[in-house]
């Protein structure tokens, strides 16, 4: 017979092995159904902005192309 607790190595390995192929798995499936035109948005730092952000046509073009409302 097994040694006393090797067939708890064995059987935690097994679990693990499932558990690895049911995460690969489901990525694949989430990642085939995800969208892929996805937008980055980066934000700047430091001082400044107000006025940028408070002009009318930034945020006119804000909510009409990209359907962002800053306000």
């Amino acid at each position: 017979m097994l040694k006393e607790g090797k067939l708890e190595k064995i059987i935690g390995i097994a679990i693990l092995g499932v558990v690895i192929i049911v995460v690969v798995v489901i990525k694949g499936i989430v990642d085939s159904k995800s969208d892929k035109g996805l937008t980055v948005v980066y934000g700047a730092v430091g001082g400044g902005k107000e006025d940028f952000i408070a002009d009318e046509e930034f945020n006119r073009i804000l909510k009409e192309k990209y359907r962002i409302c800053t306000r």
